[in-house]
């Protein structure tokens, strides 16, 4: 498993183009809602980009059903079907806004649909924390 952007996309595609593509080319994509927050420079607006990548890959998997797992992460509980009330029923891995706990919610989901492992995700973890410990 590697972490993907559209920022490493090559070219001259628009970012919308290079979203949809890399959630083609993706077996897991993880969407974390807790940075569904208000931009304070006027006018002040919430960003929204989190909830419609998700909405894409969830019509993307109705569309075209191919192999593709998506989760749904969170920082607070029950925050996100607030905005987003048509997620009832989706298992949503509440984080609590740390390093710490992204990845083991991230571990939690994977272990559940897939049972890839609690130790790859720890060692991804560990690498994690070494890492930002060195900058």
């Amino acid at each position: 498993m590697t972490p993907r952007a559209a920022l490493e996309l090559p070219g001259g595609a628009r970012r919308l183009d290079r979203i949809i593509e890399l959630i083609g080319s993706c077996r897991y994509s993880f969407h974390d809602l807790s940075r569904v927050e208000l931009d304070p420079a006027d006018p002040p607006t919430p960003r929204l980009n989190m909830g419609f990548e998700l909405g894409l890959t969830v019509a993307r998997g109705h569309l075209l059903p191919v192999r593709h797992v998506w989760f749904v992460l969170e920082s607070v509980n029950r925050r996100a079907l607030k905005p987003l009330s048509d997620l009832a029923g989706t298992d949503v891995y509440i984080h609590s806004g740390t390093p710490e706990g992204v990845f083991r919610e991230i571990g939690n989901a994977l272990v559940r649909k897939k049972n890839i492992g609690r130790f790859r995700t720890f060692t991804i973890f560990t690498e994690f924390c070494r890492l930002r410990c060195r900058a």
